[in-house]
């Protein structure tokens, strides 16, 4: 039986190749682990770009966009593969588009976030979001670009409104109270003068004959002395220091009152009438 002589030179090739095998599954393993993380990775980002209520964006330094989530997709109703590359000349009005590219540029300048409001044209009406825009670092600490969230703010701007627009009537109302207490105090003064008016032209209207010429002026003070207590008493009642009690009242005499009244403050260029309710039924 031939015995095979082994080959020095070609058990190393052996050798050599057999290692470099190795390396290269180690290599194909080590890249395997890396796209795997590296899926998990993006998976992640596009979970929180994706599912995020807010528009998240990024544009690199010369404004194109770099990524964009779903959300901003659905308002502009364009698509991100369409979007990518392009920049906001593409997407918006001229002058729209100049004043975000010169906001842009100030942030890339001064490499510091801002924090702004602004109103936004839907189709279903101007809604309101409050964006951050910061600039973006790589791992070495060199600028790349600058990103974006938007948060819409629209119904807080809203309850912000309701709220103040609340805490006004609560301060309306504090002041009609507050006028409320001090017509009730300034109401109660007038009620005692107006009962020492009444009662000394009761007085003097008891001193006096039926046929005095100072009856009817007398009847007069008193008179409106009385309906003088009648406002007092809504005062009061404005003031909620007096409780209301409604009676029963004769309209005719109401108007005929009330027309005496008026005649005696209006030019005399102005002619007063009065029309009575002939059949007005008296609940007494």
């Amino acid at each position: 039986m031939q015995e095979i002589q082994s080959n020095p030179e070609l058990e190393v090739e052996n050798r050599q190749l057999k290692a470099r095998l190795e390396e290269l599954e180690k290599s194909q393993h080590a890249l395997q682990l890396t796209n795997e993380k590296l899926q998990v990775s993006e998976d992640l980002l596009f979970s929180i770009m994706n599912n995020s209520p807010n528009v998240i964006l990024v544009k690199d330094l010369n404004h194109r966009y770099v990524l964009i989530n779903q959300l901003f997709e659905k308002l502009l109703k364009l698509e991100q593969g369409w979007i990518k590359g392009r920049t906001d000349y593409d997407l918006f009005p001229p002058e729209v588009a100049k004043n975000c590219i010169e906001f842009d540029d100030s942030i890339i300048q001064t490499e510091k976030p801002v924090f702004y409001e602004m109103v936004v044209p839907l189709e279903d009406g101007e809604h309101t979001y409050f964006e951050n825009k910061f600039p973006l670092y790589n791992r070495n600490g060199s600028l790349y670009g600058l990103g974006a969230i938007s948060t819409d703010i629209t119904e807080l701007k809203k309850a912000e409104d309701a709220l103040r627009k609340r805490e006004a009537e609560v301060r309306q109302s504090q002041k009609m109270e507050a006028i409320g207490r001090l017509a009730g105090g300034i109401a109660h003064d007038f009620n005692n003068l107006l009962t020492v008016i009444i009662g000394y032209a009761e007085l003097m209207l008891l001193e006096l004959s039926e046929d005095s010429r100072f009856q009817e002026n007398l009847n007069g003070i008193k008179s409106e002395a009385e309906r003088a207590t009648s406002l007092v008493k809504q005062l009061l009642a404005f003031s909620r220091q007096q409780v209301l009690r409604p009676t029963l009242i004769n309209l005719n005499m109401v108007v005929v009152n009330l027309g005496q009244l008026l005649s005696r403050v209006i030019n005399e260029n102005i002619e007063l009438s009065t029309i009575l309710e002939v059949d007005l039924k008296i609940p007494w």
